[in-house]
This record gives structure tokens, sequence and C-alpha cells, in this order.
């Protein structure tokens, strides 16, 4: 086993994880699961996912979910990486009331701090550094208390922790695939839904078209019939002048044609504008219904996407609470497992 250490002599005795150390990082496990609607990258606390390019000229954010095991006179530290993408050189990890520190580089979250006096209460503190400097300071580790005959196991606690990194790459790959199921699951919804949505829209174009056409039509022949009036009406008039040619009423009846003539003109006039009106007004009303057409069509799926989002998420939910209990009976198995001198 590679584990960081001060210059202390190294204790190779067994002695297992407590129940509240294998709980801690099953609980931390279960928090590395990402909403399925995230940003779609896993915080690779189980050291095996892989990361985009680091951020450049920036410190590590703190380190999460740092835990404690108490020995003779020492204490196994672990930790998980800082959360983010931002590269890590290294850690030193700190004790306090005492302020010994140890430094651990390569990646390595596992380290046994060393001088510590038993019968005295300890906890720690994990700064992450790389080229730019050092980090935030992570919270707390649980506390714990050195006493004279507590051993710890380097070559268990390095098997546990790496089936622990195992269970929780598993966990892991379980959630990107049903993340990716779901993710293509919704695109398909969409897809369908816009496919839907295009037809309607489609069928609500042709409707105003349709009806653009048959007021223009009626419009027509509103218009048709008007001028068929004022040509027969004139025609009527040119009779009447026509009869009275040649006789003492012919300018009184020629100038009351003439103003009737004028009098129809402006009806004409008036009806065709009606007609050019309601027509327009016509249309206007089929559009504004076509329009309300599109909207609730518009409304109508985008609660079924809605819907399908909440469905598939619930799934997720469901899947991480499994896996969670999966991981919560696997630890209650190891404690079980695990006898006072160290056992595997």
């Amino acid at each position: 086993m590679n584990f960081s250490q001060n210059a202390a002599t190294k204790t190779m005795a067994a002695n297992p994880f407590s129940n509240r150390l294998i709980a801690a990082f099953v609980a931390t496990i279960a928090a590395l699961v990402i909403s399925m609607f995230g940003s779609g990258q896993w915080a690779s606390a189980d050291g095996h996912g892989t990361s985009p390019t680091p951020e450049p000229s920036s410190t590590p954010s703190a380190p999460r979910h740092v835990l404690a095991k108490a020995g003779d006179e020492s204490a196994a530290v672990t930790w998980f990486k800082p959360e983010g993408d931002t590269a890590v050189t290294g850690y030193v990890v700190t004790a306090h009331p005492s302020g010994i520190t140890v430094e651990s580089t390569d990646g390595d979250m596992l380290v046994i701090v060393r001088g510590l006096e038993n019968g005295v209460e300890y906890v720690f503190t994990v700064v992450a550094f790389n080229e730019h400097g050092d980090g935030d300071v992570s919270e707390r580790s649980n506390a714990v208390v050195p006493q004279d005959g507590l051993v710890l196991n380097e070559e268990q606690l390095e098997r546990l922790r790496q089936h622990l990194r195992d269970v929780a790459h598993e966990a892991h790959e379980r959630f990107e695939d049903a993340q990716k199921r779901a993710r293509e699951k919704l695109e398909e919804t969409k897809d369908r839904v816009h496919d839907r949505l295009d037809e309607q829209t489609d069928r609500a174009r042709e409707f105003v078209e349709k009806a653009r056409e048959q007021a223009a039509e009626h419009n027509d022949n509103q218009a048709e019939k008007a001028r068929t009036w004022f040509e027969r009406f004139k025609h009527q008039l040119a009779e009447k002048v026509a009869r009275a040619e040649g006789t003492d009423r012919y300018d009184e009846v020629r100038e009351r044609a003439g103003n009737a003539l004028d009098d129809a003109k402006e009806k004409l006039s008036d009806r065709l504008e009606n007609s050019r009106v309601k027509t327009e007004a016509r249309v206007d009303r089929v559009e504004e219904k076509a329009h309300d057409r599109v909207e609730n069509a518009q409304d109508r799926a985008d609660s079924a996407i809605e819907r399908t989002e909440q469905r598939l998420t619930e799934q997720i939910s469901k899947l991480r609470d499994r896996l969670q209990e999966l991981l919560r009976r696997l630890a209650k198995i190891w404690a079980e497992r695990a006898g006072n001198n160290g056992g595997a």
C-alpha cells in the first residue's frame, strides 16, 4: 500500500472501518447523483469518471465529505475530490488541535496521520492545491479519539475504499445509462409533439387560406351583384330619358335621371366598401381563430413535454432511491462481517 503518511512508524495490524465511516461513505456515493436535466457531467468522486479540460488559472474548491477513523496515536483520513473540473496537484490534511499536517499527492485521497495523542479528540480538514495555489478548506471531519491498542489495517482500508469506489463507479454507469435513455425518450417525445404541432399549424394555415379564398369569392360575388344592379338601374334611367325625348318634360326627366344616377353611384360605392369591410372582418376572425388553435396546440405540446419530463425525472429518482438502498445494504453487510480484530 502507498498511503501518504508522516514519518512515524507504519502500523500493519488489522482493524476494519467503523459502521459510521462506511455509512458516511455510502451517503457520499448517494450524493453523487446529478439531475437528469443538468449539465450531464458526473461528479467523479469514485475516481473513474472523465473530466473536461480543467479551468485555467483557478484554484480548487474544497474537498468534500472528509471522514476519519481512529488508531493508536494515529488516524486514517479519507475524502472525496472537490466538485468541478479544476485540476488538483495534491492535498494537505491538517489535524486539529495539534496542527500536524500530511501532504498527499498523485490523487491519493486516503492518508494516515501519525503523532497524535491518545485520549485527545481530533477533527481533520483537507485543502486541495494546484499550480495556482491552495484551494478552499474543507468542512471538518467527524471527531475521533485515538486510543492505545487501536490499529489501522492499511491493506483493509485500501481494499474497502476501492470496493466503495467500484460500487460508486457501477452506480455512476447505471445512472448515466438511465439518464441517456431518459434524454432519448424526452427527445423522441419532443420530436413527436413538434411533428404533431407542425401538422396542426399547417392545417390552421390551410384553414385560413381557404377562408380567405371563400371570403374573396363572396366579396367578388357581392361586388358583381352591386355592379349588375347599378348597370340595370342606369339602363332603366336611360330608357326613361329616351322616352321623354321630344317632350316638354325631357329636361326635367334628364335632370332627375342624372341625380338618381349620382345617388346610385354613391350607393354602389357604399355597397362595395361595406362588402370589403365585411370580408376583411371575416378574414380577421378566421385568422384569430386559427391563431387560437395554434396557441392551444402549442400549450398542449408544452404540457405533453412537461409531463414526459416529470415522469422521466420521477423514474430517475426511483432508480436513485433503489441504488441508495442497495448501497446501504452493502454497507450493513460490510459492517456485520468486519471483526474487531480487523478481519476482512
